[in-house]
């Protein structure tokens, strides 16, 4: 199995002091604008993996 390592940020929190956070980008293909879009900032889930949900849009009625 591949092993991940994530960059972190550090906040400051008013009752635990320093609080430490992996954080990842993602980048997702989307058909609809034929690029790749980033989502910056997501907190990775060190004890597991992620979900993403996939919603089908219906198309625009004009």
């Amino acid at each position: 199995m591949k092993k991940l390592t994530f960059p972190y940020t550090e906040k400051e929190h008013r009752i635990f002091g320093k609080i430490t956070r992996p954080v990842v980008t993602l980048a997702f293909f989307s058909e609809r604008f034929g690029k790749w879009l980033e989502v910056g900032q997501i907190l990775a889930d060190t004890g597991g993996g992620f979900s993403v949900e996939i919603v089908q849009q219906s198309p625009r009625r004009r």
